[in-house]
């Protein structure tokens, strides 16, 4: 993938990989690619085409998960509001249609940063 991509994070549905890195501060956020042989990667455009509404900064390390049907991308940006770290999510049905932002999933403190979604035994754990 061309540039820097920072912060990447892959998960593959069926035959498709899906990758995505860290933006900074640079928007669009996030952009989206991709691939069915690891290879050869396609842009999708970006997880946020605009900048969340609460977010000012520090667009970091989005997490790709999937799970019963939808997408998420759990991401780090600081609040306009105070420059507080947070977590955000973002979910789609289908990347290639685009992602809605659904703003801050948790508050913490002064530093949140790369965001890791596991399940284990159908139970939701992230770090």
């Amino acid at each position: 993938m061309p540039g820097d991509f920072a912060d990447p994070s892959a998960i593959r549905k069926g035959r498709v990989y899906y990758a995505t890195g860290t933006s900074s501060e640079w928007a669009p956020h996030f952009p989206l690619f991709q691939s069915t042989d690891l290879l050869h990667w396609q842009p999708m455009g970006y997880v946020l085409p605009q900048t969340p509404a609460w977010a000012a900064s520090s667009f970091w390390a989005p997490e790709l998960f999937y799970r019963n049907g939808t997408y998420y991308v759990y991401y780090v940006a600081r609040k306009k509001s105070n420059g507080v770290s947070c977590i955000g999510v973002a979910t789609a049905q289908d990347p290639a249609k685009g992602f809605a932002d659904h703003g801050i999933f948790l508050e913490f403190g002064k530093e949140a940063i790369d965001p890791f979604v596991l399940e284990d035994n159908g139970q939701l754990y992230i770090t």
